[in-house]
């Protein structure tokens, strides 16, 4: 049995022997670095800031599982091992460069040098439905069933360019499918769920030199289109502050009335794709010039007035509407 002075000169011996090991890599001409004979996959694929990360070492030419690989974190040797093919490491802070690479000397002898460069990028990701809403209003249109949605990413980093031209997009719903990606591609429409649903839309964006790698992602819901009914006045335009309610008094004279469907394609109604079908004590009354927009009065006591909505190219998105106007007689 071995006493602990010769434990001790033995574990000694064996790190002097790693070092000489790995510093005797360093003189071995680099064979293979020039041929893409290896490639990583990274685990999380876009890690952020201050993240573990795992690299995983693939190769279709070079046996890896029989050569001999020592990591090195930004020229610091980290590990070594044979076979080692698997490595993790941690990212730096935002816009801070990790450079990871890995000496492969294969049992043929033969080197390869294969290096990674982690970059994290912050993205902002942003959205825009096509939906309706009136001028001037401050809220932001909502999603509704099938309607289309435009995604827009932009990376951040600390360094570098923050162009986002200069970045490579993948864009995935739920990570399953792939609904766009290229060079430059910061932007893609999807179309949104069905009413009440939710689906991830996530983005992975890296650079084009391949340094750099952020995502984001966001869960959109659709919700159901909905009428507001607003008087318009001469003189005052569109009155958003006040909504008409269940009943209504008007003037004698005519009321010019306008439905605001919140939250409908507004590309479709601006096609001519909305079937709009107003009608006045029952009776379907011809549109104006303004589908959305009505004139009503002329006459005493009360009528409804309605109006029906139907997306032609959409069947899932329609809304609809009554109120009831009551004119007092005029003197």
């Amino acid at each position: 049995m071995r006493n602990s002075t010769t434990s001790a000169i033995s574990a000694h011996a064996y790190r002097w022997v790693g070092a000489i090991a790995a510093a005797s890599l360093l003189t071995i001409p680099s064979i293979c670095s020039a041929l893409d004979v290896v490639s990583h996959t990274l685990k999380p694929s876009t890690p952020g800031p201050n993240q573990d990360v795992v690299v995983s070492l693939e190769s279709y030419t070079a046996d890896l599982g029989t050569s001999h690989i020592v990591w090195y974190v930004d020229g610091a040797p980290k590990g070594e091992g044979n076979g080692m093919m698997k490595f993790t490491a941690q990212t730096k802070d935002l816009g801070q460069k990790t450079t990871i690479t890995a000496i492969i000397i294969t049992s043929g002898g033969a080197r390869i040098d294969h290096s990674i460069v982690l970059l994290p990028l912050y993205v902002d990701l942003l959205w825009q439905a096509d939906g309706y809403v009136p001028p001037f209003y401050k809220g932001k249109a909502l999603p509704s069933s099938y309607s289309k949605v435009r995604f827009a990413a932009f990376p951040f980093s600390k360094s570098g360019s923050n162009d986002p031209s200069a970045f490579a997009y993948t864009w995935y719903i739920k990570r399953v499918s792939k609904v766009g990606d290229g060079l430059g591609a910061n932007s893609v429409v999807v179309a949104a769920p069905r009413e009440n649903l939710s689906q991830n839309v996530s983005v992975d964006v890296t650079g084009a030199d391949g340094e750099g790698q952020g995502s984001a992602n966001l869960d959109l819901k659709s919700v159901s289109p909905y009428l507001v009914f607003y008087e318009f006045a001469p003189l005052l335009g569109l009155r958003l502050e006040q909504a008409i309610k269940d009943a209504w008094p008007s003037e004698p004279d005519q009321t010019m009335i306008r439905a605001v469907p919140y939250n409908m394609s507004t590309t479709d109604i601006a096609a001519g794709k909305t079937r709009i079908t107003w009608t006045i004590g029952g009776a379907t009354t011809a549109n104006g010039p303004d589908p959305l927009e009505i004139s009503v009065g002329g006459t005493s006591g009360s009528r409804t007035v309605g109006v029906n909505l139907i997306d032609l190219a959409n069947a899932f998105q329609s809304a609809r509407g009554q109120f009831i106007l009551t004119s007092a007689p005029s003197n």
